[in-house]
């Protein structure tokens, strides 16, 4: 009951020291919460503007399973298609380059051929191009163009446009490509293809015989594609906004553990008499620690929010900047989670070695309000050599197998080098204090 009490005084000296020192209290709040607030805004960004893999399957393929590059010559197109099974449905499409006029304007574009029951959904073709306004065309004296085009030519649907080699042809609609809201855009349909274009074949059927059917045709000297390779990519933009967040949680905790240091000497007296009415050192160095974690938890929390919020603000903004459509708003709550357990984890071992350290002097001592005796500065010389050594071991050892792994050891090592030679500081302090005048 005595230990009981003594922890409760703790408890209670500890809630009043946080009301008490406000400016310490808040400075360790927003040093846990600003590194939140930043990881948890940049890995909700980086969600949102990744391409997933469904997003850059469509855009190679639409909703087909399987895509095929169709050869120029005729002969090898026939013995391309002999491989493929008689009752294989096929949607043809084609891309090339293009150029769109009027009178005293001409401009070049990406073109595309396609009939408008495959670009259309639920058109094999459809997803790889999207309409704003209007409808694709239905026949060769129509087409339809990019905002960008329509814009630098002064046209609008409705109103006509000369392409390539033809006649004037009427604008049927506003299409876009999701991934690139930027770029020049001429659809019309096969029959109007004039131009040198890349040919593509597209086939729906179940991913194993996709898979099979692509292996065949690859040996005979084709080119295929399924869907689940057109979908493999670079994913991993939240990780690295977590390492790159990694560093200012180091500098965080730094500085925590100076603010808790020194505010516990402070105390030292107070923890006497604590620990002199029965408190144990395992009790008092968890009440401390309890108080790092709940000033954390008050941390985190307003970070989690205010990262939240600030990529809510930004998400509407986002298809301008970088010029694709990035979907709807998605908050990760493993990303939340993961954020918040890092601003936690930053305060609670940054508090753990102050409140060690305090924790172990004796009660006489610490009444006596005496400096306790410091760890030997060799302890602390070696650590940092070995944490510097860790870090000069990421740089030149550490495989960078894909964008995750470059990432983690062009951060990884500076960070270990950064807490190696703070670790360093007592010891090169030392030996530079016994050399001064």
């Amino acid at each position: 009951m005595r230990a009981l009490r003594a922890l409760r005084a703790l408890l209670r000296l500890e809630l009043r020291e946080i009301r008490r020192h406000r400016g310490r209290s808040i400075l360790i709040l927003l040093l846990v919460a600003v590194p939140v607030a930043a990881v948890v805004g940049g890995a909700t960004l980086a969600r949102i503007t990744e391409r997933t893999p469904e997003e850059r399957a469509t855009r190679s393929m639409g909703r087909a399973a399987l895509r095929i590059d169709v050869p120029g010559d005729e002969e090898a197109r026939r013995r391309l298609r002999r491989l493929l099974p008689d009752t294989l449905a096929l949607a043809e499409v084609f891309v090339g380059a293009e150029t769109a006029s009027v009178p005293g304007q001409r401009l070049r574009a990406k073109g595309v051929a396609a009939d408008a029951e495959t670009i259309e959904p639920p058109g094999l073709a459809s997803g790889m191009l999207r309409f704003l306004r209007g409808r694709a065309p239905r026949n060769s004296g129509e087409v339809a163009l990019s905002p960008v085009l329509l814009e630098g030519l002064g046209r609008a649907p409705g109103e006509e446009v000369t392409l390539s080699f033809g006649r004037a042809r009427t604008i049927s609609g506003v299409v876009v490509d999701p991934e690139d809201l930027d770029a020049s855009i001429v659809l019309r349909t096969p029959a109007a293809v004039e131009q040198p274009a890349t040919r593509l074949w597209l086939a729906a059927m179940p991913e194993s015989e996709a898979a099979t059917l692509a292996a065949s045709i690859r040996e005979a000297g084709f080119g295929a594609v399924t869907r689940a390779a057109s979908a493999r990519g670079e994913d991993g933009l939240a990780s690295i906004v977590f390492l790159l967040g990694s560093i200012g949680f180091l500098e965080a905790m730094l500085v925590i553990a100076s603010a808790f240091m020194v505010g516990l000497r402070r105390r030292q007296f107070e923890i006497g008499l604590v620990g002199s009415s029965g408190g144990s050192r395992l009790e008092i160095q968890g009440a401390l620690v309890a108080s790092a974690a709940w000033l954390a938890s008050l941390g985190g929390i307003l970070g989690v929010g205010t990262g939240i919020g600030v990529a809510a603000a930004l998400h509407p903004f986002l298809d301008q900047w970088n010029q694709r459509w990035n979907g709807p708003f998605e908050a990760v709550p493993a990303h939340l989670a993961g954020a918040f357990l890092l601003g936690l984890v930053t305060a609670v071992v940054a508090a753990v070695l102050p409140a060690r350290n305090v924790a172990r002097v004796p009660v006489r001592e610490a009444l006596a309000g005496r400096r306790p005796i410091t760890t030997p500065s060799r302890n602390w010389g070696t650590a940092g050599l070995a944490l510097v050594g860790i870090g000069l071991g990421i740089l030149f050892f550490f495989p960078r197998d894909d964008m995750v792994t470059q990432a983690f050891g062009a951060i990884g090592a500076p960070a270990f080098g950064i807490l190696g030679f703070g670790a360093c500081s007592p010891w090169i302090l030392d030996r530079l204090g016994r050399r001064a005048s």
